[in-house]
């Protein structure tokens, strides 16, 4: 799948992509407006109209380099013209029911319901047409997502509605099964096509991001669809990149997993800025011009956290520092990084401002330089801060390759020696929707803040505050969990989480994956929880997430003391040598059960 990414397009298309994550999340996360798909429907099909999914296929095409043909492009067209008619007449007879007038209302709507539901099965499948998987991805998640709102909103509505017990029942197990079945989909055909890519860094991070931002935003919601009144606080993190890696080797699958660990390695810290070393030539403008331009080569950097936390050198190590950008002090003459990478230029003269934006601090910078020079606003993620930074040489040792990082690993990343131009460092930005950090620890980790009213919450496994056993933890890329899961390697590991609490009662659920018995000790507010021979062999979601298969535990009825930092120590007891991810943290209201 060599050259896969095509550079005329935009990996943010206005405005489906974020808009409709952010209302999904929004609705898991409230008590009100139970009608999903009604909602939904208007922002996937505006004024009833089908143009705004055919510009993400046509946006797709450009991405991958690849075209429906004729016949099978007016197929999709007519399966999104019915599909958008299918939904409106569904929602225009739930408003006949729930507003009578003169004409005769049925004792209930199942009838319409159990139509719905038998259209949206003949519909989704010609989104998933044998050759064009990967390109007709995007659509399928959007039709995904309008099915899935629908089967929430048949639980959620049902006494309103009129519809039985036994048929909630039915609709309980067909969420189930259906986020199963279009969760396998989609990440079966995504692994795929990136097992076959080989390509350089860049255009590995944005069809990454792509899919993510297209696909995977809705995969990892629709595991939560069961939950009501939860503040969705987690997710997985997006990574880009300028035009600068556009000259580093290129990397297949196969290193994937070293990459993602050197960009995931400090998750759990608090950016404040890095330091490095470039190269400066100036030069005289040509002729006509006055003056000369100075341009900017970055030979390495180091990134700088709260507490006094660095992370290995990359580049050339060791290297004598010439500059530093912080997110608390203005910027020295030539920092070296952009919050969006949506404009800029190395070229000092060329002046550009724009939102670092980091959640805890939104610090407006003018920035007159920088190692980033992205490509139009392709970089731009809407309700995304900047919450770390990383960055590769020009070339990776195969030492480093073949060995991720483990958890707060401190590892110098350099080119082997004798590398042509090797003294270079291309920097990565890590993005995330994190933004309910509290303060910072002492030693630099964040510290959650569980919010002011009685809503749930959660807490990405991979923001502790320390862990033992560090060599032996990693971090595992995950797609259907709002986030990747905290990977323990090693028996009688302990997690250590710290939040501010809000004095309310919650149902602490864990969402772990181990294929043996293991026993959980949680502690907080100095109670212990035990969960003993959790076993998620059989007993799981059926989701297949990168082989891990998942359930959520109810560890008990805690509380999350009020107006004070509160640690949570999660403690696994590992009876054989097998691995166990923790993949969510889940507060949820005890007056809302899943």
């Amino acid at each position: 799948m060599d050259g896969v990414v095509q550079n005329n397009h935009s990996l943010y298309l206005d405005p489906i992509v974020g808009t409709v994550a952010s209302f999904l999340l929004k609705k898991v996360g409230s008590l009100v407006g139970k009608r999903i798909l009604s909602e939904l429907r208007n922002l996937i099909f505006p004024s009833g109209s089908t143009n705004l999914m055919q510009d993400i296929l046509r946006e797709t095409e450009k991405f991958l380099n690849q075209r429906l043909n004729t016949d099978t492009l007016a197929r999709v067209n007519a399966e999104l013209t019915g599909l958008q008619a299918n939904v409106e007449e569904f929602n225009r007879q739930v408003d006949n029911f729930l507003n009578p007038n003169r004409n005769a209302v049925p004792l209930s709507i199942t009838s319409s319901v159990n139509t719905m539901q038998q259209l949206f099965l003949n519909r989704l499948p010609q989104f998933q047409m044998q050759g064009y998987q990967l390109l007709l991805l995007p659509l399928f998640a959007q039709a995904a997502n309008l099915h899935l709102s629908f089967i929430r909103d048949v639980i959620l509505n049902a006494d309103e509605w009129g519809i039985s017990a036994a048929t909630v029942r039915t609709y309980r197990d067909y969420l189930k099964n259906y986020t199963r079945d279009y969760s396998n989909y989609c990440i079966n055909t995504y692994q795929s096509a990136f097992k076959g890519l080989n390509t350089r860094l860049h255009d590995m991070l944005e069809f990454r991001t792509y899919m993510f931002l297209n696909v995977f935003e809705y995969v990892s919601i629709w595991s939560l669809f069961k939950y009501q009144s939860l503040l969705v606080s987690s997710g997985a993190n997006l990574y880009a990149s300028g035009s600068g890696p556009q000259h580093t080797q290129s990397f297949t699958s196969q290193d994937w997993p070293f990459l993602y660990s050197l960009f995931q390695v400090n998750s759990n810290y608090v950016l404040n800025g890095f330091s490095g070393a470039r190269l400066s030539n100036t030069f005289p403008n040509i002729v006509g011009l006055p003056g000369s331009t100075t341009t900017h080569a970055l030979l390495a950097a180091r990134v700088n956290y709260s507490g006094g936390i660095s992370s290995g050198d990359i580049g050339a190590s060791p290297f004598n520092q010439n500059f530093n950008c912080s997110t608390f002090l203005p910027p020295l003459l030539t920092p070296f990084v952009r919050s969006w990478l949506d404009s800029g230029s190395d070229r000092e003269g060329v002046a550009t401002v724009t939102d670092w934006q980091t959640g805890s601090f939104e610090t407006t910078l003018g920035l007159r330089s920088g190692a980033f020079t992205a490509r139009g606003n392709s970089n731009y993620f809407p309700d995304y801060f900047i919450r770390n930074i990383s960055g590769v040489p020009l070339v990776v040792r195969n030492e480093d390759l073949r060995r991720p990082l483990h958890y707060n690993e401190i590892r110098n990343i350099a080119s082997p020696s004798g590398t042509p131009g090797g003294a270079r460092a291309y920097m990565v930005s890590v993005h995330n929707r994190k933004n309910n950090i509290h303060a910072v620890h002492q030693n630099g980790a964040m510290i959650h803040l569980a919010p002011n009213d009685y809503t749930g919450f959660t807490i990405s496994p991979i923001h502790a505050t320390q862990v033992n056993n560090q060599t032996r933890t990693f971090i595992s890329e995950k797609f259907g969990n709002q986030g990747d899961a905290l990977r323990f390697e090693q028996n009688n590991t302990t997690a250590r989480y710290t939040l501010r609490g809000n004095g309310n009662s919650y149902n602490l659920y864990l969402r772990v994956s181990f294929i043996r018995n293991c026993t959980i000790r949680v502690t907080i507010s100095g109670r212990v929880y035990t969960g003993t021979n959790v076993n998620t062999t059989t007993n799981n979601d059926g989701v297949n997430d990168n082989r891990a298969r998942s359930s959520a535990i109810n560890i008990g009825h805690v509380v999350a003391s009020s107006k004070c930092v509160v640690p949570l120590d999660i403690n696994v007891t590992l009876n054989s040598g097998t691995q166990f991810d923790l993949m969510n943290i889940m507060l949820v209201p005890t007056n809302l059960p899943p």
